[in-house]
């Protein structure tokens, strides 16, 4: 087993990137348990692997 959730999910979500549905479902659960630094690396590891593109930030501004 690796030795810590981060190792773990990137392990998982590199395996199942195949299927979407199932990718989306084992990112919900990486973000549940991850702590917010943890999140940005496998969100930053997620781009460089090309998983995912940049993830636009939320904003309050009305259109």
């Amino acid at each position: 087993m690796k030795s810590n959730y981060l190792d773990y999910y990137k392990e998982i979500l590199s395996k199942v990137s195949f299927d979407s549905g199932l990718f989306a479902k084992e990112l919900k659960k990486a973000r549940q348990c991850l702590n917010p630094v943890e999140k940005q690396k496998l969100y930053h590891w997620l781009e460089l692997e090309g998983m995912i593109t940049k993830i636009p930030l939320r904003t309050n501004v009305e259109v």
